[in-house]
């Protein structure tokens, strides 16, 4: 019979607010010990191992393992201390994410998720204005083509919006740029040239008489001087879900986009804000 402070399994339990199938997970993993037992052979716990299960258990909550909880000394305040602030980092990254997750659900919520209805039909005008851009044997384009090119732009700023790295600023920045006549004509031509670049084979990108060299260049400097530029340094940080092996290219296309992301790369890129 249990008397004065004690309390079975079943009292524990409901004391420390879990089940008691935690509690026996506990004392399997280590880091509760066994108590002592009664004549039935029942586990008989008393008032401070309420205060130790509820311990444990703010220390699973916050995403420790049982595993790093078992290792702990309970004497080594050091160590004890080393481990809460290991709790408190795992905390605070989650709460980030997840403020993260409510601004976008927020932004859903008001129907401004993803590109701005003005921006995305600006960019798309840009490219598709392209058609329009001074001809040049050089880079011959069907209408079709330019449609393709405007999409998988829009397409693009959408995965930036969807993955949350886009900020208010590329917003702002974007429109700032699209006002930029000079801009829109280097992503103009930068668009032709790119278009032009599935009809050329690749003899000698390092050759500035190359033909696709020539056509690789324009590509550049529309990424240079174009309405994407600054764009990355308003970024947060963050994943997109895509690789250029999900891009479709065709012609030299392949080679130049090695070539164009090896040049900004290099030059420390045209969208850095430099």
């Amino acid at each position: 019979m249990v008397h004065d402070d004690s309390m079975h399994i079943g009292d524990l339990a409901r004391a420390a607010g879990c089940s008691t199938r935690a509690i026996r997970n506990y004392h399997a993993a280590g880091v509760l010990p066994e108590p002592p037992r009664d004549g039935s052979g029942y586990r008989v716990y008393r008032i401070p191992d309420i205060a130790e299960v509820l311990r444990i258990r703010a220390l699973v909550d916050a995403g420790l393992p049982l595993r790093a909880i078992a290792s702990l000394p309970v004497a080594d305040e050091t160590a004890r201390r080393s481990l809460i602030r290991e709790a408190m980092g795992s905390i605070d990254m989650r709460i980030t994410e997840l403020e993260r997750q409510r601004q976008r659900l927020q932004a859903m919520y008001d129907g401004v998720f993803g590109v701005p209805s003005d921006i995305r039909g600006a960019v798309s005008d840009v490219f598709l204005g392209a058609m329009h851009e001074s001809a040049d044997d050089d880079c011959p384009v069907a209408l079709e083509d330019l449609r393709e090119v405007a999409a998988a732009e829009v397409a693009s700023l959408e995965l930036m919006a969807f993955a949350g790295v886009a900020t208010e600023a590329t917003w702002t920045l974007l429109r700032r740029n699209l006002l930029d006549e000079s801009r829109c004509r280097a992503s103009q031509r930068g668009a032709r040239a790119w278009v032009a670049l599935a009809d050329v084979s690749v003899k000698d990108l390092d050759d500035p008489r190359d033909k696709a060299r020539r056509l690789a260049d324009r590509v550049l400097a529309g990424y240079r001087s174009g309405i994407f530029d600054g764009v990355v340094g308003t970024l947060r940080e963050g994943d997109l879900p895509i690789s250029p092996n999900d891009v479709a290219l065709r012609g030299a296309q392949e080679d130049v986009f090695a070539w164009v992301m090896e040049s900004l790369q290099h030059a420390g890129g045209p969208n850095d804000g430099r």
